[in-house]
């Protein structure tokens, strides 16, 4: 993996999207989506082919599977379909992301003796934003570029819902774009075609992709953990992304931690197996900074 490639992210969204619902006042989503809403959507997760994992439409963008929305459990070869009664239930289904959580005892055909021991997540992006008329095949790669896209729109804070996906044009678009970037970076870095990054690399038998998605596993489940130990320090956060990249040789582990009050950034430099913490930064309140300098009238840029 090259130096400048991002490594892994890992994001939980709280409170900033809200939940799906009906779309049928707004003509131009109904014309974007109901010549598939009679459609099943079959798919694959993927780092060899995994299951026993927990697979979902995630209607309020948190990461996080929510009463009510849509999930179904992998087979054997990490087969998963959502049945068109699922997707007629949210009008804008195709304008969320498709999660996998992959629990400590799911099983890799990879190694099927034993299970795989450390939780992670997966995801596909939007499939409305997606050029790829074939089945979805969730894995690290399109994790990648879901969680590298989302990461921006986050530090622009642009919250996503359901509904303002599917009823604003430009937010699509401004998506769109970000997912555009994101691809496009990951197929220099890889030196593939876009269109190979959303593509079954096991099937296929590409021994290069299927190692690098296994690179980006280990540290989504890095990413994963920490995730999980800052939303049990911060439960009121809103936001919480976690990712990971090399910086001049350093690995480096980014937090943003969105709270009511602000946000907190946090860098620290960590050992090259990720599990040990090198230099700790100090913690950067931004919005509440702003506040303090307003408060002693003294001049700042808002941000």
């Amino acid at each position: 993996m090259n130096k400048g490639l991002l490594l892994a992210t890992a994001s939980s969204l709280v409170i900033l999207g809200c939940g799906g619902g009906d779309s049928s006042d707004n003509a131009t989503s109904n014309e974007s989506t109901t010549d598939t809403l009679a459609q099943a959507v079959n798919g694959k997760l993927i780092d060899g082919y995994i299951s026993g994992a927990t697979v979902f439409l995630d209607i309020n963008f948190n990461s996080q599977l929510d009463d009510g929305e849509p999930f179904v459990v992998t087979s054997e070869d990490g087969d998963f379909t959502f049945a068109d009664d699922a997707l007629t239930s949210e009008a804008c289904w195709k304008w969320v992301p498709i999660v996998a959580l992959v629990p400590a005892d799911a099983i890799d055909s990879d190694n099927p003796e034993q299970p795989i021991g450390t939780p992670y997540k997966m995801t596909f992006p939007p499939s409305g934003l997606v050029d790829n008329n074939s089945d979805v095949f969730v894995t690290p790669l399109t994790t990648e570029i879901w969680n590298g896209a989302l990461g921006k729109l986050h530090d622009i804070d642009f919250a996503l819902s359901c509904d303002e996906l599917s009823n604003d044009e430009s937010m699509r678009d401004e998506l769109d774009r970000l997912i555009v970037d994101e691809t496009e970076e990951l197929a220099s870095e890889l030196s593939v075609n876009t269109l190979t990054l959303f593509t079954d690399y096991v099937a296929t038998a590409n021994s290069e992709l299927h190692t690098e998605a296994k690179e980006i596993v280990s540290v989504l489940k890095a990413a994963y953990e920490a995730e999980s130990s800052v939303s049990e320090s911060d439960p009121d956060a809103l936001y919480i992304h976690v990712s990971f990249f090399e910086d001049d040789g350093d690995q480096i582990r980014y937090t943003k931690v969105t709270m009511k009050d602000g946000y907190v950034f946090d860098y620290d430099v960590m050992s090259e197996d990720l599990t040990a913490v090198v230099k700790k930064t100090s913690m950067l309140k931004i919005k509440l900074f702003i506040t303090a300098m307003k408060q002693l009238g003294l001049n700042t840029i808002e941000l």
